[in-house]
């Protein structure tokens, strides 16, 4: 009974006491108690941890699915067909009219100085388009972010005709050259807003397709540019440069 008691309690005899093995008997307790708390239980096994693997992969299928949703619900409302061509092919006449103006005006420049008798604003001719146009274009793309992107385009449409309309009824010379910046100022809205309209109307697998039709219209106009130009001042008159824009 004494030995039990000992054994659970921790109790030392006096004897224990007083030949000096007191500090033994506690020192052999604590380490037993501590290998005892370094074993593992009994029954007890590495579990592998599978539970994250399968998380994982439910994310993953969850991600795929709403991908797909989404995909789905894009299709519902995204003009398709005709519709779609319409929408296209005005982006692209618009594109055009803005890649047509950078180079029509070059062949026109000595009709127009004859007219204006006016040598030192020759180089504002073409350069006040080409200043407005780069000078705005960050300042529409602010713009097409914050307002509804249809009426920002309108709006740089109806710049960009009243821009040219100025420059074919322009009078003197310097009528000439503000007309130039306001259609610059318009044609930085249109180039713009053109890939915007396009980044909301097709979906993303055609959209590179459709981007490269738009690329391909400004550099055909670029290049028809001067010869229309030409055709105009030997034909019928250098305002034609700015009136084939309305």
């Amino acid at each position: 009974m004494t030995s039990s008691v000992e054994g659970q309690t921790g109790y030392v005899p006096p004897y224990a006491k007083e030949s000096g093995l007191e500090t033994n008997t506690t020192a052999s307790l604590t380490s037993v108690e501590a290998a005892k708390a370094e074993l593992p239980l009994a029954g007890e096994k590495d579990i592998p941890l599978e539970t994250d693997e399968k998380d994982g992969a439910l994310d993953i299928a969850d991600s795929k699915s709403e991908e797909s949703v989404s995909d789905d619900d894009e299709a519902d409302y995204l003009p398709m067909g005709p519709k779609l061509y319409l929408i296209v092919f005005s982006l692209m006449m618009a594109v055009f009219c803005v890649a047509l103006d950078n180079t029509i005006i070059a062949v026109a420049i000595p009709r127009i100085t004859d007219q204006f008798h006016n040598l030192n604003d020759v180089g504002w001719y073409g350069s006040a388009y080409l200043l407005t146009t780069c000078a705005f274009q960050l300042l529409f793309g602010k713009f097409y972010s914050m307002f509804n992107v249809k009426w920002v385009l309108l709006t740089a449409l109806a710049i960009f005709e009243v821009g040219s309309l100025v420059c074919a009824l322009a009078p003197t010379s310097m009528a000439l050259i503000i007309g130039r910046a306001v259609a610059g100022v318009g044609s930085a809205g249109i180039f713009t807003g053109a890939l915007v309209v396009l980044a909301h109307t097709v979906r993303v697998e055609r959209r590179p397709a459709f981007f490269g039709l738009i690329g391909a219209m400004y550099g055909i106009a670029s290049v028809a540019g001067p010869l229309m130009g030409g055709a105009f001042t030997e034909k019928l008159t250098w305002r034609w440069c700015f009136y084939i824009n309305l």
